[in-house]
């Protein structure tokens, strides 16, 4: 169980990229694919990251979300794992991920812009290093949703394609996260309809793909409520919102200042690098 915790915990971090981010007016599910859209030119990357940014809600109203917190459940579709979900965002690369199964155990994952960290019960913790960092710096990078054209480099339309039932466009590029991904936005609507990426989890590197399958407006911002994501070798897990709430005070925002076990890692690491040329904990520097 510790582990199935940590893997989805870890997942969630690395294939969601932001909660109340990516976001679209979907297609309900089961209802008819949409119809073939009348030919049209391929537009260039450029072009359907605006488009996007406009369908979120405009970049204007969506930087005004200075914090979020998005709540809800995270649960396997085979049932062998139901958790209790927190995720925090502070502006601009924040985050924090609470999964908790109810009666056992949690795990509470951090990172304050630079560090990352995760917590357990009976003061156990563990320093986030590698891609599991660099995952967990990606969806905390609040604005990218409407900043694909900072994010991605390289970034090209391939054509179109159909991605869980919809008409999309296909967008191929290297984030600067160091990973190529592929992204899918709806022809119809501009809006992303999900992503296929790799995650780092416990287990090494996995294939993954997130698809938005339910959506609701906040505020002028649409945040997803229902998310599926698929990881290779994992059960598909299924992430359920019931709750979003933007711009709440600083009361109910988690501490992000690094702990004082981590500050004395840092100490130890720095002295080691001095004396024998080791590390210190990998900080999210991105190229």
């Amino acid at each position: 169980m510790r582990r199935m915790q940590s893997r989805i915990a870890c997942g969630i971090a690395a294939g969601v990229v932001s909660l109340g981010a990516f976001a679209a007016m979907g297609q309900a599910e089961g209802a008819p694919p949409p119809a073939e859209p009348a030919a049209t030119a391929t537009p260039s990357a450029a072009e359907v990251f605006r488009r996007h940014a406009e369908a979120l809600g405009g970049v204007e109203a969506f930087k005004k979300r200075k914090n979020s917190v998005s709540e809800g459940s995270v649960a396997t579709d085979d049932g062998s794992y139901f958790g209790l979900l927190t995720i925090w965002n502070v502006a601009p690369n924040k985050t924090s991920v609470l999964v908790e199964v109810p009666g056992t155990i949690s795990e509470h994952l951090f990172f304050n812009g630079e560090y990352g960290w995760a917590l357990y019960p009976e003061d156990r913790a563990r320093v986030l290093r590698g891609g599991e960092l660099l995952d967990l710096a990606q969806s905390a990078d609040s604005n990218a949703p409407v900043e694909l054209e900072r994010v991605y480099t390289n970034a090209k339309v391939v054509g179109a394609a159909t991605f869980k039932g919809a008409r999309c466009w296909q967008v191929e590029g290297e984030s600067l996260y160091r990973k190529r991904e592929i992204l899918y936005f709806d022809t119809a609507t501009g809006l992303m309809r999900g992503m296929r990426t790799q995650v780092t989890t416990v287990q090494g590197v996995r294939q993954s793909t997130v698809t938005m399958e339910e959506y609701r407006d906040y505020d002028g911002i649409k945040v997803p409520v229902r998310i599926r994501q698929e990881i290779e070798g994992s059960p598909a897990v299924t992430i359920r919102l019931t709750k979003y709430r933007a711009n709440v005070p600083e009361s109910e925002l988690p501490d992000f200042e690094l702990p004082e076990w981590f500050r004395q890692a840092l100490e130890r690491a720095a002295e080691a690098e001095r004396e024998q040329g080791g590390g210190q904990p990998q900080r999210a520097d991105r190229p």
